[in-house]
């Protein structure tokens, strides 16, 4: 989002020649307009990150064709069932899929990211890539177990079969790093 229209325009135009072909969220995200600009004036990948939440704003993207992939997130999308449902409909608008992760993501996150993506993957031409399940990476410490991670060469964990997300949560943790509580009730 670093970007105007047509600071993009001309870095896309130079880092072609070095082989870029895609850009995540190069300008402001509500700019529809100028998304679709790029679109149609450069013929490179534009992702759209950050200006996918919900429903509506994929269908605004889709309707001013303002992109041609988009990562959705679990933690920004609305939970599993909408990210799934986000993910069938950027499919059938015939755009890249690409299922991302919040820095710093604990396993019970990572965890709906590996379902997620099982789900997809009967579907053509189902997720071009896929990023998160970095455990303890950028985590000082999980509240969830076991570390849900990519393995070696990508391949995704095994999870827990079973009812729920495949993994446990520590309260003890939990409380460690708990600034605030509250109950509802």
């Amino acid at each position: 989002m670093a970007w105007t229209v047509e600071e993009a325009l001309t870095a896309i135009r130079e880092l072609r020649t070095v082989g870029i072909e895609s850009y995540e969220q190069p300008i402001a995200a509500n700019d529809i307009a100028g998304l679709s600009r790029l679109v149609r004036e450069s013929s490179a990948g534009i992702l759209v990150d950050e200006g996918l939440t919900d429903r509506k704003s994929l269908q605004t993207l889709i309707t001013h064709r303002a992109c041609t992939a988009v990562n959705v997130r679990i933690s920004k999308c609305g939970g599993l069932v909408a990210a799934y449902a986000r993910c069938r409909e950027a499919l059938d608008a015939g755009l890249t899929l690409q299922v991302g992760c919040q820095v710093g993501e604990s396993s019970l996150l990572s965890a709906a990211h590996v379902i997620l993506l099982a789900a997809l993957a009967p579907l053509e031409p189902g997720v071009r890539y896929a990023e998160g399940c970095f455990g303890r990476h950028l985590l000082r410490e999980d509240p969830a177990s076991p570390s849900v991670q990519f393995r070696y060469g990508g391949r995704p964990p095994v999870l827990r079969a079973g009812p729920g997300l495949g993994v446990d949560i520590s309260q003890a943790t939990l409380e460690r790093w708990a600034v605030d509580r509250a109950c509802v009730s």
